[in-house]
C-alpha cells in the first residue's frame, strides 16, 4: 500500500487498502485515510468519496459534494446528520449542510433542537418563514428579540454557496482531467502467471497459411464465438481465391523460382499499372480489396508556432526575447553589443517577452488563450514578427523626464533613467536609417549626460578645492543642453574664481556667452545675468593669472577614462565601450557608463535580415 501509495497509483493503493480493510479493520481505515488524502492531491474525486465514506469523515464528504455542485448527495447527508448520527457533532454537521444547501427551513429546525430558540426565531424572522416565528414567538413570550436592534435588516439577502456551471453526470466526471500516459511493453506482462517451467513451444513456420487455415477452420471457438468475425473473413477470402482460379498464381508448391508464366509471380504485384498506390501494392486509403476505410484518419502535421518564426525570421534580441529565446537573445547581445552583465537587460527583456501575447480570458476550468500580436508596417501589413512593447516615442519620453530631473536638480533620478534609456536601446526596433541615426545619436546624449552626472557626484564628495576646480570643468565639457551647459558653467566660474584662477575664470565666461549669444535667450535669462557675465570677463582678462594649478586646459582635447574620470595622456592608447563608445584608459572590465558592455570587446556589427521586416543599429 505504502509503495503504491508513493508511485501515485491510486488503484493499486485502493486494491492493497480493501484487502488491508478484511484482515485488520483499524489499519484498514488507517489506510483509507491516507488514500483520500492522495486521492484529493491527484483530484480522483471518486476516491476521495469513497474514502471519506470508508473512515465515516461526514463533515469533509460533505464539502466535497458542496464544491463539486451534488446537492443530491448533500439533501442525503442532511438526513444522515440529523436521523442517524448520534454522535456529539451530529448537530453542528446539521448546521453546515443547511448552510451549503441555503435550507432556511431545516436550519431553523436544527437550532430549535440545539435548544436555540432566540437565533432559531431571528432566522425564521429575517428570512420570512412568518408561521414559523410567530410559533417560536409564543414558546420565547418576553424573551422574544427585537428585530428593530439588527442592523440592515430590511437588506439582508439569503447566503448560499456558488453553484458549478458545469456538472459531472457520472462519478468519474468530477476527476480532474489527466494526461493519458500509454504502457510500456513490460507494463501488461503479469509475472506471477508466466510458468518459467514450461517446456518451449515447437517452433512452427509462421509463414504456413495452410496450417493456420486449419487451425482457424476447426476452433469451434472461431465459429460460434471470440474471434468469430476474423474467421468469417478469412473463408470470405478463400472463396475469392477460388473464384480466381489460375489468375491468380498458387500458393502452395511451385516450378522452383518459376511459375505458370514469366514474371516470376509478380504480376498480381501491379508492378505494370499505373496506379497511386503507397508502395505496398494497396492504393492509398484502400484495403486489400479496394474498400475504404473510414475509420483511417492520419493528424495533419503541426505548423510552426509563431515564437519559432519569429524566432527564425529575425536577429534581434528583442524579438528573439518576445520568441521566448532568451538564450539565444543574451547570445546575440553579447555577439552585437558586447553585453556581459544582462542584470539591468533583464527587466527590458521580460517586458517585451510577457507583452508580445494578449490573454483572453475563457470559462472556468479551460485555459486562457494566448493571442500573438503582430508588428505591422507603414501600410498595416503583418510583417511576421513580434509587436514590441518598448518604441523610439518611449524613449523620447523617457529623456525628456531625465531632461527634467536635472533642471530640478535631481541627478541621481536622472542618472537612473538616462541608463533606462541605455538598456532599452537594444530591444528596439528600427525600421528606417534615420531610425538608426536618431538611436545613435540618442546613446551620445545619455552617454555625456551619465558621464557628466558622474563627475559632479565625485566633485561634491571631494575637498581637494583644485580637484574640485578640475571636475568641475570636465562637467562643463559635456554636451548638453545649452540651459545645462550654462549651470554647470556658471558652477565651474564660480569654483575657479574662488582659486583666484582667472585665466580659467575668463575662459568660461567666453563659453557662457557664446552660447547665451547662439542660444534661447529669453531661457537662458532665467539662469544667467549677460551684463554680470562681462564685467566678471573684464575683470579677469586684465588679470589673466592662475594661482592655482589645475588638471585642465582649456581649449585642448579632453578624453577622460571613464573608470577614474581623469584625462587620458595624447599617446596613451584608448579603449572603448563597444556599445556606448565610452572611453578607458584600459582594457577590460564593465563599461561604468552603461553598465552593460565589456570594455574594449570586439564585436561583429549587426546586419538586419533582409525580408523580414527586422531593423536593427549599430
Amino acid at each position: 500500500f505504502q509503495l503504491a501509495l508513493q508511485c501515485g497509483n491510486i488503484a493499486s493503493a485502493k486494491e492493497s487498502a480493501e484487502k488491508l480493510e478484511k484482515t485488520d479493520p483499524k489499519s484498514g481505515k488507517a489506510c483509507w485515510e491516507q488514500l483520500g488524502v492522495e486521492a484529493l492531491r491527484q483530484g480522483v474525486c471518486h476516491i476521495v468519496e469513497e474514502a471519506y465514506m470508508k473512515t465515516s469523515n461526514f463533515d469533509r464528504l460533505s464539502f466535497l459534494y458542496t464544491i463539486t455542485g451534488n446537492t443530491t448527495n448533500l439533501k442525503k447527508m442532511l438526513d444522515i446528520a440529523s436521523q442517524f448520527r448520534k454522535d456529539k457533532n451530529a448537530v453542528v454537521s446539521q448546521f453546515h449542510n443547511t448552510l451549503y444547501l441555503g435550507d432556511v427551513e431545516s436550519r431553523v429546525d436544527c437550532l430549535k433542537k440545539a435548544g436555540m430558540l432566540r437565533l432559531a426565531y431571528v432566522t425564521a424572522a429575517v428570512h420570512g418563514l412568518q408561521g414559523v416565528a410567530e410559533t417560536l414567538a409564543k414558546e420565547l413570550k418576553e424573551k422574544t428579540p427585537d428585530l428593530n436592534s439588527i442592523p440592515n435588516i430590511s437588506t439582508a439577502k439569503l447566503l448560499k454557496p456558488p453553484v458549478p456551471i458545469i456538472r459531472a453526470q457520472k462519478k468519474q466526471d468530477y476527476n480532474w482531467p489527466l494526461v493519458e500516459v500509454s504502457s510500456g511493453y513490460f507494463d501488461g506482462i503479469d509475472i506471477s502467471k508466466i510458468d518459467l517451467n514450461a517446456p518451449d513451444p515447437e517452433e512452427k513456420d509462421p509463414y504456413d497459411d495452410e496450417e493456420g487455415d486449419d487451425i482457424l477452420e476447426n476452433d469451434d471457438d472461431m465459429k460460434n464465438g471470440g474471434m468469430g468475425d476474423l474467421g468469417g473473413w478469412l473463408s470470405e477470402e478463400k472463396e475469392k481465391k477460388k473464384k480466381a482460379g489460375a489468375d491468380t498464381p498458387s500458393a502452395g508448391g511451385g516450378d522452383g523460382w518459376g511459375g505458370d508464366g514469366d514474371d516470376f509471380g509478380l504480376g498480381d504485384l501491379g508492378l505494370d499499372d499505373e496506379t497511386n498506390d503507397n508502395g505496398m501494392g494497396v492504393e492509398d486509403g484502400k484495403g486489400e480489396e479496394g474498400d475504404d476505410d473510414d475509420n483511417f484518419f492520419v493528424y495533419p502535421s503541426p505548423g510552426k508556432s509563431w515564437e519559432t518564426k519569429w524566432s527564425e525570421s529575425s536577429n534581434l534580441a528583442g524579438d528573439l526575447a518576445a520568441a521566448g529565446q532568451f538564450d539565444m537573445a543574451l547570445h546575440s547581445l553579447n555577439r552585437q553589443i558586447g553585453a556581459v552583465n544582462f542584470k539591468s537587460l533583464e527587466s527590458k527583456l521580460m517586458n517585451v517577452n510577457n507583452m508580445a501575447h494578449a490573454s483572453l480570458p475563457m470559462m472556468y476550468g479551460i485555459p486562457s488563450v494566448s493571442v500573438p500580436l503582430q508588428r505591422m508596417d507603414s501600410n498595416e501589413t503583418p510583417l511576421g514578427l513580434p509587436r514590441l512593447c518598448f518604441s523610439m516615442p518611449h524613449c523620447v519620453d523617457m529623456l525628456q523626464q531625465a531632461y527634467r530631473f536635472v533642471s530640478s536638480g535631481n541627478f541621481p533620478k536622472a542618472l537612473e533613467t538616462f541608463r533606462s534609456i541605455l538598456s532599452t536601446i537594444p530591444v528596439l526596433e528600427v525600421a528606417t536609417t534615420d531610425d538608426e541615426k536618431k538611436l545613435v545619436d540618442l546613446k551620445g546624449i545619455c552617454r555625456e549626460y551619465i558621464t557628466g552626472l558622474r563627475i559632479e557626484a565625485k566633485r561634491r564628495e571631494t575637498k581637494e578645492p583644485a580637484k574640485e576646480s578640475a571636475l568641475a570643468a570636465y562637467f562643463s565639457r559635456q554636451k548638453m543642453q545649452p540651459m545645462h551647459q550654462v549651470r554647470a558653467l556658471l558652477n565651474a566660474v564660480k569654483i575657479a574664481f574662488k582659486l583666484k584662477n582667472y585665466k580659467a575664470t575668463a575662459a568660461f565666461c567666453r563659453r557662457i556667452l557664446e552660447l547665451y549669444v547662439s542660444g534661447d535667450k529669453a531661457q537662458l535669462s532665467k539662469v544667467v545675468k549677460p551684463a554680470q557675465i562681462r564685467a566678471l570677463l573684464k575683470k579677469t582678462e586684465g588679470l589673466n593669472t592662475d594661482a592655482v594649478k589645475v588638471d585642465y586646459r582649456e581649449g585642448e582635447a579632453l578624453i577622460l577614462d571613464l573608470k577614474t574620470l581623469t584625462p587620458i595622456d595624447k599617446d596613451a592608447k584608448v579603449y572603448r565601450c563597444p556599445y556606448c563608445f565610452s572611453t578607458y584608459g584600459s582594457q577590460g572590465g564593465i563599461c561604468d557608463t552603461c553598465g552593460i558592455a565589456k570594455i574594449g570587446a570586439d564585436v561583429s556589427p549587426y546586419r538586419p535580415k533582409q525580408g523580414g521586416g527586422s531593423s536593427g543599429w549599430r
